[in-house]
């Protein structure tokens, strides 16, 4: 059995509170998922996820995260689904190509994040407010998973949203 000494062992520096220090974090565009969902009975009936093009957050006096979703991108688990909510009656994926997702970020309780966002698809807002659980913070990174519901007049149904994301100086 090997005994570490704390000469052995790296000492990272601690971060307090909810968010990183200030500055902009990116996106990193492989370490993130975007998941949509329509629940009966709160069990997900019809999913389907976005692809993301860039994000960033913002930390500082307001903190803010940004989004930008490719429409097109969109993968269910229905056949066909696809093409109907892609097409001219839903995103209109061909002439509305992206997404965007915007928030005003406020720390709510020690590793908690409220999220006052607004979703933007073919020229109209929706609100989307979202909690959000900081999952890993150090001084380059934090790692997000959040979750919300888009209650839009467009659609029979709420759209149950969740997200993890990670973003790097």
């Amino acid at each position: 059995m090997a005994v570490t000494t704390e000469a052995d062992t790296a000492v990272l520096p601690a971060v307090t509170g909810a968010l990183p220090p200030p500055g902009r974090y990116e996106l990193r565009l492989d370490r993130y998922v975007l998941e949509v969902a329509v629940r009966v009975l709160g069990r997900p009936l019809l999913r389907g996820r976005f692809r993301a093009v860039r994000g960033c957050l913002e930390v500082g006096e307001p903190s803010t995260l940004s989004l930008d979703i490719s429409a097109k991108s969109l993968r269910t688990n229905v056949p066909l689904l696809r093409r109907v909510v892609s097409g001219s009656s839903g995103l209109w994926a061909a002439r509305h190509r992206t997404i965007r997702f915007t928030a005003v970020v406020a720390p709510d309780r020690p590793r908690r994040l409220d999220l006052r966002g607004t979703v933007r698809v073919r020229h109209e807002d929706h609100d989307l407010p979202m909690r959000a659980r900081v999952v890993h913070l150090d001084l380059d990174t934090v790692v997000l998973a959040a979750h919300g519901v888009l209650d839009t007049n467009g659609f029979p149904r709420r759209l149950h949203v969740e997200a993890a994301l990670e973003l790097a100086r």
